[in-house]
């Protein structure tokens, strides 16, 4: 819930590939959501700074470019500890876990993306 009480309904994409950004949201907003998206790192924090009281979630790709993705989330509990992150990647979690705090995102979806996944994991953060 927003800190009005109404209903999230906001996802944040911050991802570099067009044709992944036009399927995530095509995908979202025919399940009821609102997308705002961002190509890179420094957008997608400014527009996290912008709507973090009505944001659900950030489904944030893993290899998004200007900044490390371990920073960005870093970044981002800085301006809200209760932030929501859905991490995205097609490399493999045992890869990211190198370098990645996977126990502090909400969840991780692989790509390529399955439509049913990416909702359930949604669906996770808004029970």
């Amino acid at each position: 819930m927003s800190r009005n009480g109404e209903i999230q309904r906001r996802v944040l994409v911050i991802e570099d590939d067009e044709a992944v950004v036009e399927l995530l949201q095509s995908v979202l907003v025919a399940a009821g959501f609102d997308v705002i998206a961002a190509e890179n790192a420094v957008d997608g924090l400014s527009l996290y700074r912008r709507y973090s009281n009505s944001t659900l979630c950030v489904i944030l790709d893993y290899g998004i470019p200007g900044m490390h993705a371990a920073r960005l989330l870093q970044r981002f509990r800085e301006i809200d500890e209760g932030v929501k992150v859905i991490l995205s990647s097609g490399y493999p979690q045992q890869f990211i876990r190198e370098d990645f705090p996977l126990d502090r995102i909400a969840g991780f979806i692989p790509k390529p993306y399955m439509p049913q996944t990416l909702l359930g994991e949604l669906s996770k953060l808004s029970a």
